[in-house]
């Protein structure tokens, strides 16, 4: 006999004796021969068949499953395989659609191909006109979604800067500006024609990166983009305001409207760019 059929006889009579001592198996037989007045013999007896009944019962048990179980491995065996394959295989596919359709509508979507255009001021009273298709601003991003692309553009011409955008058809649209400072704000857009636009007007500067949310269906997709704002070299102009920090400012003589307030940028040698305010009237 070797070490591992002794192991398994040793475990097999271990069982067997804790089996026996559980109290469901010796109570019933203890109160039935009290009960009846057996003597020890008679009780020795009786436990004596009952265990032996219950141990030739679950051999015979235990022969007729293993007999079904070879039997129905023989006969359906490969079915079981088969369809314990098909089921891995079906699984597999189903996670595998699942991936590729999140990747499509969340990571995939996030892929842009900016048009570096540049920044442009577009002022209504220096003769500015909005962009060839008549909505969107000269300045124009545009975000390859995988379903066609975003534009969206700075507008300001005859108007307050605000966002536009086209190329979508959503139940909302929201666009974060990030500036470098890490100020945000949320831009809601509002359905109007043939495009989307900004409620809100944008402050200046015009440089930082942006973040168009699209809802649609229940579902939300982000695309990044960026603006940059350009330095003019030549000139500038403002609204009104009055030019600060700047010594060399002169305003108009008292009772001259001003029409035109022109900023003037230069740099001297290879120090920093600064500006200067001169007004014009209508003659100058």
């Amino acid at each position: 006999m070797n070490a591992r059929a002794f192991f398994l006889i040793a475990a097999v009579a271990g069982v067997g004796i804790l089996h026996t001592i559980v109290p469901d198996h010796w109570v019933p037989i203890t109160l039935i021969a009290r009960q009846r007045g057996w003597s020890k013999r008679e009780t020795g007896e009786a436990a004596f068949k009952a265990g032996v009944g219950h141990v030739l019962s679950t051999l015979v048990i235990s022969i007729a499953v293993w007999i079904a179980g070879v039997a129905f491995a023989d006969k359906f065996g490969h079915v079981v395989d088969t369809a314990a394959s098909l089921a891995l295989i079906g699984f597999g596919g189903w996670i595998a659609v699942s991936a590729l359709r999140e990747m499509r509508g969340s990571g995939g979507q996030r892929h842009t191909h900016g048009h570096a255009l540049g920044h442009s001021h577009d002022f209504s009273h220096l003769g500015g006109t909005p962009g060839p298709d008549g909505i969107h601003g000269p300045e124009l991003q545009e975000i390859e979604t995988g379903h066609g692309a975003l534009k969206l553009s700075i507008f300001e011409s005859g108007q307050p800067p605000h966002f536009r955008l086209t190329g979508t058809t959503a139940d909302s649209i929201d666009v974060e500006t990030l500036r470098d400072n890490s100020a945000r704000q949320i831009f809601t857009m509002v359905k109007r024609k043939d495009y989307w636009e900004s409620v809100d007007e944008i402050p200046e500067p015009h440089g930082f990166t942006v973040e168009i949310t699209v809802e649609h269906g229940g579902h939300a997709h982000k695309y990044p983009a960026e603006f940059i704002e350009h330095a003019h070299d030549h000139h500038g102009h403002d609204h009104g305001e009055e030019p600060e920090n700047d010594p060399l400012y002169a305003p108009l003589r008292g009772g001259e409207v001003v029409l035109v307030r022109h900023a003037h940028i230069h740099r001297h040698g290879n120090g920093p760019a600064h500006q200067h305010f001169h007004d014009h009237d209508a003659q100058n």
